[in-house]
């Protein structure tokens, strides 16, 4: 693995992002806006599931912040892999990487379960919401809260 991890590092774009004046500290904060647009949407819909805002619809507000977080997950997942490449080794050994990444896996599949269950009859939704629903805004919530703690940790230990 250390020899495919090197190979990595050695590639024409992670040597620019790791040596060059600018790219890593651009690439660090699109990473940055990227997480801001993912959580940013997901939070305003897991609280809105969790009985905020009752005032808008649960499925006016997906279709105006889920495009978003979408966005956004693109974008931090992009500069994420740029990131780690920049310092393949590093990253790679780091206890904290392991976490970040199955805490961005159980998000998913936190996300997909809602979608392929309580998510489809959501049109139908008035003031209550499933406690399925709920209970998945509050584990949404809880693991990219972990997801974000473990990125910020990489950089302090």
């Amino acid at each position: 693995m250390d020899a495919l991890l090197s190979w990595v590092e050695e590639l024409r774009l992670a040597v620019s992002v790791r040596t060059g004046a600018w790219p890593f500290a651009i690439v660090n904060t699109l990473h940055v806006v990227g997480i801001a647009l993912l959580f940013g949407g997901i939070a305003v819909l897991d609280l809105r599931l969790l009985g905020t805002s009752r005032v808008i619809e649960v499925a006016k507000l997906a279709r105006l912040v889920l495009p978003v977080a979408v966005i956004g997950f693109g974008l931090a997942a992009a500069t994420g892999l740029l990131m780690f490449v920049s310092n393949a080794r590093e990253y790679w050994a780091h206890p904290l990487f392991a976490w970040k990444l199955a805490l961005i896996a159980a998000a998913g599949a936190n996300a997909l379960l809602l979608h392929m269950t309580s998510w489809r009859h959501r049109e139908g939704w008035g003031a209550i919401v499933p406690l399925s629903a709920r209970a998945a805004a509050v584990m949404s919530l809880g693991l990219w809260l972990g997801v974000i703690m473990c990125g910020r940790l990489m950089a302090y230990f």
